[in-house]
């Protein structure tokens, strides 16, 4: 029986004393979640006004970086979670994009090309020095187990 291997971002339901609704935030553990959202509200509650509870059935199980997630560069990697939107500020985002635009000698977006993590769609474009990269399924794939649990 072998025991399925996952990274996990745990879940948060969050109160605030005298706001109305609950919300679900993000974090390793409640004091940086309470931390987190004090901050939100620049200080006008205090960390006695924030109730934080875990909430385990909105946890998001991650992949593990496999072999080749882990044999890539260090700008490959950036550009593939580009590419995925991992890197745009939130990671709950990840995922929103499959595309990076660039020249089509761009050494890490051909790499990542002959890697079967990138394409170039064959559609003719409007100037042949620039192109789309789209992420392959692989790619996506291998993006997801790149994704940082949380913001940093």
């Amino acid at each position: 029986m072998s025991e399925e291997k996952f990274r996990l971002r745990k879940a948060w339901c969050v109160l605030v004393e005298g706001y109305d609704g609950e919300e679900i935030e993000y974090g390793p553990n409640a004091g940086k979640v309470r931390a987190r959202v004090r901050r939100m509200f620049d200080r006008k509650v205090s960390f006695a006004d924030i109730t934080v509870r875990r909430e385990k059935s909105k946890d998001v199980r991650l992949p593990i970086p496999d072999e080749v997630a882990l044999g890539l560069t260090d700008n490959e990697r950036d550009a593939l979670l580009h590419a995925h939107g991992a890197t745009c500020g939130n990671v709950l985002k990840a995922g929103y994009r499959d595309h990076f635009y660039t020249s089509r000698d761009d050494e890490t977006l051909c790499s990542l090309e002959r890697k079967g993590l990138m394409r170039v769609p064959q559609e003719p474009s409007l100037d042949d020095r620039y192109v789309y990269f789209l992420t392959t399924d692989a790619g996506k794939r291998v993006a997801d187990s790149l994704t940082p649990e949380y913001n940093l």
